[in-house]
């Protein structure tokens, strides 16, 4: 199961170790910030900080190398080949567009910048070249979603012209200067989520079938076998929710609120050591055999610490045991079902909590 968790407003929180004593603080911050996480069937992790550097391992965390630079938006596609995508809107320098690959589980690299025509990033023409996020499935090939919400399968070093589109673009308007959105390929079922809405297609895109759903800031979509799930998030963390379906159907309904109330409840045991509950930003969602787990960041902004709620339909929320500082803000499933989190550093579940499994000072 593979899990690739975007870093939206809320859910970046400036904390970490030192990497060197003159590095300014936010590169401090993201070199150990981990915003990215894929496991590959050779039982081969890797992991990419906010700064794009990506590191890797082949025996499950105990032994670490640095193998690339300058990526974003790790993916995995064809059970081995590692992708990243970024596309950059602009604000006073021009819109910028680069893609990285590998196909060789992240071994050797080739890194490229895309061409762009003329004009300003919000333009439609420009922004029809810029890359989103990558929504396929590990064992796909890669389904990359544009900035102009059209589903694109691009091919290794080559530019934009080469791309091949797949079916119709999602029917989201373009208005607007920020980008935001989601999406999950399943099975048969593609789901995209933005603008307070998600749409299915389960055509390769050629139809597409819209439902509003609660207004929200972000959407993180995951599925388990026969059912799927999104956790809505609004701005500022001020409202958490969690809808479902069943895959391949849009009818989405409520799953479990995140209430504050109920949150704090959860979080008993990690109040006596790390402090009261305020506040709880929602950042990420994984769907297991267990139940449905989400992370976020507690009190950000001020002393924060993350955690992981255990939802399940009708029940109380709960938690797991053990909380990490500064937050959580990636979770995903490794080949031997462990469960990791990724905030300013990489954690692994234990017995009690979580057992730190790389920073930035982990010797590669």
């Amino acid at each position: 199961m593979v899990l690739i968790i975007a870093v939206v407003a809320g859910c970046v929180v400036a904390a970490g170790v030192a990497w060197q004593a003159s590095d300014p603080p936010s590169v401090v911050h993201s070199k150990g910030n981990v915003v990215r996480l894929a496991f590959l069937e050779t039982n081969r992790v890797l992991l990419a900080n906010h700064f794009g550097e990506v590191f890797a391992s082949d025996n499950g965390g105990e032994r670490w190398s640095r193998v690339a630079d300058n990526v974003s938006g790790l993916a995995v596609a064809d059970r081995t080949h590692i992708w990243g995508a970024v596309g950059w809107q602009g604000i006073h320098e021009p819109p910028s567009a680069a893609m990285s690959y590998s196909s060789d589980g992240g071994r050797r690299w080739s890194h490229a910048e895309l061409d762009l025509p003329a004009g300003f990033g919000h333009d439609p023409v420009v922004r029809g070249r810029l890359p989103g996020v990558f929504i396929n499935e590990p064992d796909h090939p890669p389904l990359l979603l544009m900035q102009n919400f059209q589903l694109m399968r691009p091919r290794p070093n080559s530019q934009f012209d080469t791309w091949q589109a797949i079916g119709k673009p999602v029917p989201v308007s373009e208005s607007g200067r920020r980008w935001i959105a989601s999406g999950l390929q399943h099975a048969h079922a593609i789901y995209v989520a933005a603008q307070g809405a998600i749409h299915l297609s389960t055509d390769e895109a050629n139809t597409w079938d819209t439902r509003r759903v609660h207004d929200f800031f972000d959407a993180r979509l995951t599925c388990h076998e026969a059912t799927c799930f999104a956790l809505l998030s609004g701005l500022g963390s001020s409202w958490n929710t969690v809808v479902s379906t069943s895959a391949g159907n849009n009818d989405w309904k409520p799953f479990q609120s995140l209430d504050l109330e109920g949150v704090r409840r959860a979080f008993a045991t990690q109040v006596q050591q790390w402090g009261n509950v305020h506040t709880f930003g929602a950042c990420a969602i994984v769907a297991t055999p267990d139940g449905v787990l989400v992370g976020g960041i507690v009190n950000a902004g001020g002393r924060p610490w993350g955690a992981v709620l255990v939802l399940a339909a009708n029940s109380p929320l709960r938690s797991l045991p053990g909380a990490v500082s500064d937050g959580v803000w990636a979770l995903a499933v490794d080949q031997r079902g462990r469960l990791w989190v990724g905030g300013i550093g990489a954690f692994v579940q234990s017995a009690n909590g979580w057992t730190r499994i790389w920073s930035s000072n982990t010797p590669t």
